[in-house]
């Protein structure tokens, strides 16, 4: 097996310490700094989000930026931080923004998503809602409560931001139909196809980066399999596995379990290895 002291060492460091209530462990997904793009009251606009714990972990805090755009070529921005307050699944907080107004926050969170109640009756009400994908990206919706009614007019789908980061990857595939149903199916990328020199490519978004599945013959990369191993973790490894078996996929090996992470290795239809990892020490 593979040495993961230094993944181990990785995995710890980012993820924060609970505290004394035992927030639910699914808002660590949320943690860290995010880039999305989308629409605000049906104009193009770019977003920025920050999530992280403070006050000794007794508030999960977001900060919000957007930058919208004029027909005439002007931008507006608008600046919003949120505290919540969690008890279970459950929570309350405050929002306030540039606008120089506040209201409460109330909700509730669940695996794979946050619900978030906002507004009084003497401002504006309203609802948002987080959703976190398989293939690593955060959709967030926005409502407004008018007329009974709640209407959107937010929408925009975020992805971790860093510093340096990779962009993307090219998957030199030779079984090119069996290939794309299995990263669709198991890790919900949704890909478009491209015709180029008499050859179909398939290119989607996984974890925030670009990626490629291309015929192998185009790419000149006739190797049998990957000299690259990717370690991918996620938060249903039980499910992801069953997946990966349904979906033309094979573990290779046993699960190990140790020092609070699972792992094992699988490849994927043509024979590409990479390795699975869950966090279980915070379950």
């Amino acid at each position: 097996m593979k040495n993961y002291l230094c993944l181990l060492a990785l995995i710890f460091l980012s993820i924060p310490a609970l505290n004394a209530r035992q927030a639910p462990t699914q808002l660590n997904r949320f943690i860290g700094n995010w880039q999305g793009k989308g629409t605000l009251l049906g104009a193009e606009t770019e977003f920025e989000m920050k999530w992280d714990w403070v006050l000794d972990h007794q508030f999960l805090k977001l900060e919000l930026t957007s930058t919208r755009s004029n027909p005439d070529g002007s931008t507006i921005s608008f600046n919003g931080h949120g505290y919540y307050h969690f008890t279970g699944n459950t929570f309350t907080g405050t929002w306030l923004d540039s606008r120089g107004v506040s209201f409460p926050l109330t909700g509730t969170v669940d695996d794979h998503s946050l619900m978030s109640e906002w507004g009084s009756e003497d401002l504006e009400q309203g609802r948002t809602e987080y959703t976190l994908h398989r293939n690593g990206s955060l959709q967030v919706d926005d409502y407004v409560l008018r007329n009974g009614e709640f209407t959107l007019f937010s929408h925009s789908i975020y992805y971790p931001s860093f510093p340096d980061r990779l962009k993307g990857f090219t998957l030199a595939a030779s079984k090119m139909s069996e290939m794309v149903l299995f990263y669709t199916n198991v890790f919900g990328i949704r890909f478009e196809e491209t015709e180029v020199n008499n050859f179909i490519l398939y290119s989607g978004e996984w974890m925030g980066l670009s990626m490629l599945i291309c015929p192998a013959e185009l790419a000149q990369n006739m190797a049998n399999q990957t000299r690259h191993q990717l370690d991918i973790k996620v938060s249903d490894f039980d499910s992801t596995i069953e997946r990966i078996r349904e979906h033309g996929g094979s573990l290779i090996g046993n699960i190990s379990a140790e020092n609070g992470i699972r792992s094992v290795a699988f490849y994927d239809p043509d024979g590409n290895s990479m390795t699975l990892i869950e966090s279980t020490a915070q379950k």
